[in-house]
Protein backbone atom coordinates (compact mmCIF):
# COMPACT_ATOMS: atom_id res chain seq x y z
CA UNK A 1 0.00 0.00 0.00
CA UNK A 2 1.23 3.62 -0.77
CA UNK A 3 1.28 6.51 1.43
CA UNK A 4 0.04 8.89 -1.53
CA UNK A 5 -3.83 7.69 -0.86
CA UNK A 6 -3.46 8.19 3.23
CA UNK A 7 -1.43 12.00 2.06
CA UNK A 8 -4.78 12.94 -0.01
CA UNK A 9 -7.41 11.75 2.38
CA UNK A 10 -5.47 13.05 5.31
CA UNK A 11 -5.59 16.33 3.02
CA UNK A 12 -9.02 16.10 1.96
CA UNK A 13 -10.11 15.27 6.15
CA UNK A 14 -8.09 18.96 7.23
CA UNK A 15 -9.61 20.39 4.48
CA UNK A 16 -13.20 19.57 6.11
CA UNK A 17 -12.08 20.51 9.20
CA UNK A 18 -10.70 23.92 7.70
CA UNK A 19 -14.57 24.23 6.42
CA UNK A 20 -16.13 23.85 9.32
CA UNK A 21 -13.86 26.00 11.36
CA UNK A 22 -14.33 28.26 8.75
CA UNK A 23 -18.26 28.33 8.94
CA UNK A 24 -18.95 27.83 12.43
CA UNK A 25 -16.09 30.00 14.12
CA UNK A 26 -17.79 33.46 12.75
CA UNK A 27 -21.34 32.21 13.83
CA UNK A 28 -20.06 31.61 17.34
CA UNK A 29 -18.47 35.38 17.36
CA UNK A 30 -21.37 36.31 16.57
CA UNK A 31 -24.07 34.65 18.62
CA UNK A 32 -21.27 35.75 21.70
CA UNK A 33 -22.11 39.37 20.83
CA UNK A 34 -25.77 39.01 20.70
CA UNK A 35 -26.40 37.01 23.84
CA UNK A 36 -23.99 39.00 25.41
CA UNK A 37 -25.98 42.31 23.99
CA UNK A 38 -29.45 40.42 24.97
CA UNK A 39 -28.49 39.76 28.54
CA UNK A 40 -27.20 43.26 29.05
CA UNK A 41 -30.74 45.03 27.63
CA UNK A 42 -28.97 46.97 25.11
CA UNK A 43 -30.52 44.12 22.32
CA UNK A 44 -34.28 44.41 23.20
CA UNK A 45 -34.85 40.45 22.26
CA UNK A 46 -36.94 39.02 25.29
CA UNK A 47 -36.00 35.96 27.43
CA UNK A 48 -37.23 33.39 24.95
CA UNK A 49 -35.09 34.89 22.10
CA UNK A 50 -32.50 34.89 24.36
CA UNK A 51 -32.41 31.77 25.58
CA UNK A 52 -32.89 30.42 21.88
CA UNK A 53 -29.53 32.93 20.97
CA UNK A 54 -27.66 31.07 23.89
CA UNK A 55 -28.45 27.44 23.15
CA UNK A 56 -27.33 28.40 19.22
CA UNK A 57 -24.74 29.95 20.22
CA UNK A 58 -23.15 26.70 22.46
CA UNK A 59 -24.12 24.49 19.71
CA UNK A 60 -21.54 26.77 17.18
CA UNK A 61 -19.16 27.10 19.75
CA UNK A 62 -18.80 23.57 20.13
CA UNK A 63 -18.77 22.69 16.52
CA UNK A 64 -16.06 25.83 16.33
CA UNK A 65 -13.56 24.84 19.25
CA UNK A 66 -13.78 20.66 18.31
CA UNK A 67 -12.54 21.46 14.46
CA UNK A 68 -9.74 24.01 15.74
CA UNK A 69 -8.21 21.67 18.40
CA UNK A 70 -8.46 19.08 15.81
CA UNK A 71 -6.48 21.76 13.05
CA UNK A 72 -3.87 21.75 15.99
CA UNK A 73 -3.99 17.69 16.48
CA UNK A 74 -3.08 14.38 15.01
CA UNK A 75 -4.49 11.48 13.73
CA UNK A 76 -5.27 9.23 16.04
CA UNK A 77 -6.31 5.19 15.24
CA UNK A 78 -9.08 2.99 16.28
CA UNK A 79 -8.96 -0.65 15.64
CA UNK A 80 -12.07 -2.73 16.58
CA UNK A 81 -14.69 -4.42 14.83
CA UNK A 82 -17.72 -2.98 12.98
CA UNK A 83 -20.68 -3.52 15.41
CA UNK A 84 -23.13 -1.78 13.29
CA UNK A 85 -23.46 0.07 9.27
CA UNK A 86 -25.98 2.50 8.27
CA UNK A 87 -27.16 5.50 6.50
CA UNK A 88 -29.55 8.81 6.64
CA UNK A 89 -30.31 11.56 5.26
CA UNK A 90 -29.45 14.77 5.99
CA UNK A 91 -31.72 17.96 5.46
CA UNK A 92 -33.83 15.47 2.86
CA UNK A 93 -30.25 16.52 0.26
CA UNK A 94 -27.56 14.40 0.85
CA UNK A 95 -27.07 10.71 2.54
CA UNK A 96 -24.51 10.24 5.09
CA UNK A 97 -22.70 6.72 6.15
CA UNK A 98 -22.11 5.72 9.79
CA UNK A 99 -20.16 2.86 10.92
CA UNK A 100 -19.77 2.15 14.77
CA UNK A 101 -16.50 1.01 15.75
CA UNK A 102 -16.49 -0.09 19.60
CA UNK A 103 -17.77 3.00 21.05
CA UNK A 104 -17.30 5.58 18.59
CA UNK A 105 -19.61 5.99 15.88
CA UNK A 106 -17.72 7.49 12.50
CA UNK A 107 -18.95 9.30 9.19
CA UNK A 108 -17.72 8.04 6.25
CA UNK A 109 -16.92 8.37 2.88
CA UNK A 110 -19.26 6.49 0.72
CA UNK A 111 -16.62 4.35 -1.17
CA UNK A 112 -15.39 3.62 2.49
CA UNK A 113 -18.74 2.38 3.68
CA UNK A 114 -19.09 0.05 0.46
CA UNK A 115 -16.09 -1.64 1.38
CA UNK A 116 -16.85 -2.73 4.68
CA UNK A 117 -19.75 -5.14 6.17
CA UNK A 118 -20.55 -5.52 9.78
CA UNK A 119 -18.55 -7.65 12.10
CA UNK A 120 -15.13 -6.75 9.82
CA UNK A 121 -12.39 -5.93 11.44
CA UNK A 122 -11.12 -2.25 10.70
CA UNK A 123 -8.42 0.22 11.50
CA UNK A 124 -10.61 3.46 11.36
CA UNK A 125 -8.05 6.83 10.80
CA UNK A 126 -9.39 10.02 12.07
CA UNK A 127 -9.08 13.20 14.20
CA UNK A 128 -10.02 12.90 17.86
CA UNK A 129 -12.41 15.31 18.58
CA UNK A 130 -14.56 15.55 15.74
CA UNK A 131 -13.62 12.19 14.65
CA UNK A 132 -13.18 13.07 10.96
CA UNK A 133 -12.19 10.41 9.31
CA UNK A 134 -9.11 10.42 7.09
CA UNK A 135 -8.92 6.63 6.26
CA UNK A 136 -10.88 3.77 6.65
CA UNK A 137 -8.52 0.17 6.44
CA UNK A 138 -10.18 -3.39 6.44
CA UNK A 139 -8.28 -5.51 8.17
CA UNK A 140 -7.62 -9.48 8.60
CA UNK A 141 -10.16 -11.34 10.15
CA UNK A 142 -8.83 -12.59 13.63
CA UNK A 143 -11.33 -15.92 13.50
CA UNK A 144 -9.29 -18.79 13.44
CA UNK A 145 -7.87 -21.39 16.47
CA UNK A 146 -8.21 -19.83 19.63
CA UNK A 147 -5.17 -18.36 21.26
CA UNK A 148 -4.64 -19.53 24.77
CA UNK A 149 -1.44 -17.11 25.20
CA UNK A 150 0.86 -20.24 26.48
CA UNK A 151 3.73 -21.43 24.75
Amino acid sequence: MTTEPLEDSDRAARMALLRTAIVYTPLFAAGLVLTALSLSGRLDAGPVLTVIEAVLTLLFGHQSIQSIRDLRSTVVRTEGSIGRKWTKMDFIVSRSHYLSVGRNIFRVPPVDWHLVEEDDRVLVVHYPHTGTVASVEKLPSSEGPAQTGRK
